[in-house]
């Protein structure tokens, strides 16, 4: 939100602000194979099933910081286009329990009158939080030869194929004005072979 009379306005937090994340990296050995906790009868299967690794990354964090523009009126403020304009804010507008079809209280927000500016400011919301982000290896390294190796590995990301909510509609006027109607999910896979 720009609005080069009203420099007050865009005081805020970033809109990349996340006050909450957890952040988790691991690399485990599987302890299978000969040497292992777990050493397997023949050498075949030591070969086959054992030195496999797992890694993986878990993401959970703060939803995304939201603001509230107007469209119903182009240039409500009479300076000039090109600048986003925002509506009055009435009350709080977070909602105890929001859902997918009432993000925010929309009640909360209407037109300014003209010629002046709405007094909602910037990233005064928060967009959802999301299910957090699971992502999954397993590898395995074969030794061809003494000076070559291959490793085999297949990655996970989405692990769980959970379904990531979108942000919310912020256009006041919008028939979609307050609701999440969009999103994105699904697993996805792929395996790779690394001559070395």
């Amino acid at each position: 939100i720009t609005q080069p009379y009203n420099p007050a306005a865009a005081y805020s937090n970033s809109a990349y602000d996340l006050p909450n994340v957890f952040n988790v990296a691991f690399d485990y050995e599987l302890p299978i194979g000969q040497g292992q906790l777990l050493s397997l009868p023949n050498r075949p299967l030591n070969s086959l099933l054992g030195g496999w690794q797992m890694s993986g990354v878990l993401n959970l964090r703060s939803g995304l910081p939201l603001s509230i523009t107007q469209g119903l009126v182009s240039d409500l403020t009479n300076i000039g286009g090109g600048y986003a304009q925002t509506p009055n804010r009435l009350c709080g507008a977070k909602l105890s329990n929001p859902t997918e079809a009432q993000w925010f209280d929309t009640s909360c927000f209407v037109l300014p009158a003209q010629y002046t500016y709405g007094n909602a400011g910037r990233n005064i919301l928060r967009g959802p939080a999301g299910p957090g982000t699971y992502n999954f290896s397993f590898m395995k390294n074969f030794s061809l030869y003494e000076r070559l190796n291959l490793q085999y590995r297949a990655d996970f990301f989405n692990t769980f194929n959970l379904a990531y909510p979108g942000n919310p509609n912020t256009t006041l006027g919008n028939p979609n004005f307050g609701q999440i109607t969009g999103g994105s999910g699904g697993r996805t896979i792929q395996m790779a072979l690394r001559l070395t």
